[in-house]
């Protein structure tokens, strides 16, 4: 899973879902945004190189990643 346990947890918080259908749901959301990115762009989707930022949220707290997000926002 691209997020790791924290886009489970997200997703199964406000929706009546189990594990498996939240995963299903979380896997056909990844496939349907990688294919637009493709689509639209000249970079690949998961090539680092592609990305001015990437953060790897199952190292840190949900408040640090929001509060990392937020700072290069106002940049």
């Amino acid at each position: 899973m691209p997020l790791g346990s924290w886009c489970l947890r997200t997703i199964l918080r406000p929706k009546s879902l189990s594990a498996s259908a939240a995963s299903q749901l979380i896997a056909k959301a990844d496939r349907e945004r990688m294919l637009y990115y493709n689509q639209m762009s000249d970079a690949r989707w998961g090539n680092p190189a592609s990305y001015d930022l990437s953060i790897n949220i199952d190292a840190f707290f949900e408040t640090a990643a929001e509060s990392i997000v937020r700072l290069a926002q106002n940049v």
